[in-house]
C-alpha cells in the first residue's frame, strides 16, 4: 500500500494521519485502509465516548491537501490546503501534549450513539423532522429541522427526550461543549447551549440561495 500512516494528537484529539502520493492511490487504497485500520480506530473511540479523527492527505509539500473525517459524526469535512498560510488552525495536524493515561468510563449514551439516532430520524420519511450533525464554530452540534411551528409542538418533546437530550447529556458527561440548533421552515433558528442548558433568541436564517454551512456556520 503506497501510503504513510502516523498517529498523533491534533487539537488535543487522538488522530490517525494517512497520506497518499496522489488521488489515484487514495481512491484505490482508502477503503482497505479504513476497513483494517481506520474503522476499528473509530469504533474503539466511539465505544468509549471519545472524540477521534482521521486525516487524509494527498500529495506533498506546498501542493499537499487534506481532509478530516470525524469518527463521531461519520462525516468528511471539506478539503483544505496544508500549508501554514492556508490551513485553518483547527485543521492543522500539529502535535500537542499526550492525553492522560487513564480514561473515563464509557457513558451509557455517547455522542456517536446520539448521532446514529439522529441519522435514523433523518432517514425516516414518515415524520416531518430532519436531523443532521456537524461542527458549528468548532463545536459538535446537532441541527433539528421542523417544517412548521405545529410540527415543533408535536415532535419537539419526543426529539428532545430521545435524541437531542442524550446528545447534550453525553457531551456534558465528557466535559465537552456542544450545541443544539432548532430550525423552523428553514427560515428561523434557535440555539441551545448544552453546557449552560440555555436557549438563545430566535434569529432569521439567510435566503435559500445561501448554502447550509453558511446558514449555520460549520
Amino acid at each position: 500500500m503506497p501510503s504513510s500512516c502516523t498517529t498523533d494528537y491534533v487539537d488535543d484529539v487522538p488522530s490517525i494521519i494517512v497520506g497518499f502520493p496522489n488521488a489515484d492511490d487514495a481512491e484505490k487504497w482508502m477503503q482497505p485502509f479504513y476497513e483494517q485500520v481506520g474503522g476499528p480506530f473509530c469504533d474503539a473511540a466511539n465505544r468509549h465516548g471519545r472524540e477521534a479523527r482521521i486525516y487524509l492527505t494527498i500529495g506533498a509539500g506546498e501542493a499537499q491537501r487534506a481532509r478530516r473525517y470525524s469518527c463521531e459524526f461519520g462525516k468528511w469535512g471539506d478539503w483544505f490546503e496544508t500549508g501554514p498560510a492556508n490551513a485553518p488552525a483547527s485543521e492543522r495536524a500539529s502535535a500537542s501534549e499526550p492525553a492522560p493515561a487513564s480514561e473515563p468510563a464509557a457513558p451509557v449514551e455517547t455522542i456517536a450513539e446520539a448521532v446514529r439516532a439522529c441519522n435514523a430520524v433523518q432517514a425516516d420519511r414518515s415524520i416531518p423532522v430532519s436531523c443532521s450533525t456537524r461542527y458549528v464554530n468548532g463545536l459538535p452540534s446537532m441541527i433539528v429541522g421542523f417544517g412548521t411551528r405545529a410540527d415543533v409542538d408535536t415532535y419537539l418533546q419526543q426529539i428532545a427526550g430521545q435524541i437531542a437530550g442524550p446528545f447534550c447529556d453525553a457531551a456534558n458527561r465528557l466535559g465537552r461543549r456542544a450545541s443544539l440548533y432548532v430550525t423552523v421552515a428553514e427560515s428561523r433558528a434557535r440555539h441551545f447551549d448544552c453546557a449552560r442548558q440555555e436557549w438563545g433568541e430566535w434569529f432569521e436564517l439567510p435566503g435559500q440561495e445561501e448554502s447550509a454551512p453558511t446558514l449555520i456556520p460549520g
